[in-house]
């Protein structure tokens, strides 16, 4: 787009250059050297004013942070020097032929389409001057008017949706699934066939990828992933976002054991794993991980009753598994003669691989690790076959060795080992030094990203408990950065282009009338932007 935005620049001014001359000559009958001269004297300084102009507008663009910044600093750059190139050619090149080319013509000559647009033209141009007479006259009325139309300005710029990038259609989206805690492999496979079967029926549908095991949000049993990609645009009458909704709504009907979402992948690559808004919940004042996961459930539950603002809001992580918590009696394991390191040596022999040598095998160096077999560690109880050796002769028994000899006793590890079965997260997540929780989601049909975002804070400052807060992170991070320096870097543009008229024109009155066509542009802006949804 900057391309060819840059295109038109570079032979605006040239244009302005040969229609001033050609009308000097048709008006009042000069030669083209003479007729081009004048006109240069004519044009050259709003040549130069709007040269000064558009780069002053633009340049300030590049200073902005972020990617926002990225992408403008490219585009700005673009276009200032297209405006340079533009002015070089309409002040050096463009008089130049003008004087060569151009010859003296009837205007009377031409034929009727010519005749009757340039009737036409000279109609439209009488009449507008003679508007910009009467406004001229009558100013005081037409004042009151651009006042209201710049109030009108202001109401309807804060009422405009704010966004950062808006969604495209990139003909594919992701599925994440994840099953009840504990589940098996085995559930995990059966759910993700089910789905395949149901994506398929889709006739936009081309083809699905599965992935068992893993996902966006963790590794495990429990969990699996699959991309579903569509079928060319033109093969299709649906886009990406229609094609969402469909898939999630026969998803939600479909499969009943697990839960499923599909989403759509961000704008911009490495900017967050999906579009749509993404934040952390974080817990500030060290309530604890339980209080955190109630909030997480409070804000999941106000966000879903709010379908016209939000949609598909989820957390972006494993949900809390059961685990196994195993304590050490170190009084009883003391009064029983166990060493402490042996009994924690034994529990990671029982649990972990450890390595314990190499050896060589058909010339290759092949590493020893130790490790109960799985029957044997596949719940509490396997703790009872795993002894550990007493420094207490007489300590649950003792045996004779050959020649005698007094065998250490055997003591097995449930007699020092505690269990417990508890719920704990696979993951501790911290974000800016908080406990946190990720929650993902997008903004419904219809309504901007900044407008979810606006819903989110709301659910957050009123509806959740004193000590909850939270902070934004990819696409929406980038989206809050570039909001903030709008207003500054806009305000910018206006200074510097005010400064540069005021010193190309000598004047302080000169910039000040030109500026108050601001308010206009941006009120048709705005206008076209929400007349088009």
């Amino acid at each position: 787009f900057g391309m060819v935005l840059a295109i038109g620049i570079v032979v605006d001014d040239a244009i302005v250059v040969i229609e001033n001359v050609e009308r000097i000559m048709s008006e009042e009958k000069l030669s083209p050297v003479e007729a081009t001269i004048k006109a240069m004297g004519q044009i050259t300084g709003a040549v130069v004013a709007i040269t000064v102009v558009l780069a002053a507008v633009f340049v300030p663009s590049a200073l902005q942070a972020g990617t926002a910044g990225a992408i403008y600093k490219q585009f700005a750059i673009t276009i200032a020097m297209a405006m340079v190139f533009s002015a070089f050619l309409a002040l050096g090149f463009t008089p130049a032929l003008c004087a060569t080319i151009l010859k003296p013509h009837d205007h009377e000559s031409r034929n009727f389409v010519f005749r009757w647009f340039n009737s036409a033209f000279n109609w439209v141009r009488k009449t507008y001057v003679g508007h910009i007479g009467s406004a001229v006259r009558n100013a005081p009325r037409w004042m009151i008017l651009f006042v209201l139309i710049a109030i009108l300005c202001g109401w309807l710029f804060t009422r405009l949706p704010g966004s950062f990038l808006p969604e495209e259609d990139q003909g594919y989206a992701l599925a994440i699934v994840q099953l009840p805690p504990g589940a098996t492999g085995d559930r995990t496979n059966a759910v993700m066939d089910q789905l395949q079967g149901l994506a398929r029926k889709n006739p936009a549908v081309d083809g699905v990828v599965t992935v068992s095991g893993f996902s966006f949000v963790g590794s495990g049993e429990n969990v699996g992933m699959a991309f579903f990609r569509f079928k060319p645009w033109k093969d299709r009458s649906t886009n990406a976002s229609q094609l969402i909704q469909q898939l999630n709504g026969a998803i939600f009907m479909g499969i009943k054991d697990a839960q499923a979402f599909v989403v759509n992948l961000p704008t911009i690559n490495g900017l967050g794993q999906f579009g749509g808004f993404d934040l952390y919940l974080q817990d500030r004042a060290g309530a604890g991980h339980q209080a955190l996961l109630d909030a997480r459930n409070l804000l999941l539950g106000k966000a879903a009753q709010d379908t016209n603002t939000l949609t598909g809001v989820r957390p972006n992580g494993l949900e809390d598994t059961p685990q196994l918590a195993m304590t050490v009696d170190r009084v009883q394991a003391q009064s029983m003669g166990l060493s402490l390191s042996d009994v924690y040596t034994a529990i990671q022999l029982m649990l972990a691989p450890v390595y314990a040598n190499d050896f060589f095998f058909q010339g290759r160096v092949l590493r020893v690790n130790m490790q109960a077999d799985a029957p044997f560690r596949m719940g509490p109880d396997a703790l009872s076959h795993f002894y550990v050796p007493s420094s207490l002769p007489g300590a649950g028994g003792s045996a004779t060795g050959a020649g005698g000899a007094q065998l250490p006793a055997m003591i097995p590890l449930s007699n020092v080992v505690h269990t417990e079965w508890t719920m704990g997260s696979p993951s501790l997540v911290r974000y800016n030094g908080f406990s946190a929780v990720e929650i993902v989601g997008s903004q419904a049909p219809g309504k901007s990203s900044g407008e979810a975002m606006a819903a989110m804070q709301d659910i957050i400052t009123k509806d959740l408990p004193q000590g909850f807060g939270y902070d934004w992170t990819g696409q929406s991070l980038q989206e809050i950065i570039s909001g903030s320096q709008a207003p500054v870097l806009f305000g910018l543009s206006i200074l510097v282009v005010f400064l540069c008229l005021a010193a190309l024109y000598e004047s302080w009155s000169i910039p000040v009338s030109v500026l108050l066509v601001v308010p206009l542009g941006v009120t048709g802006a705005i206008l076209a932007t929400m007349a088009r949804g």
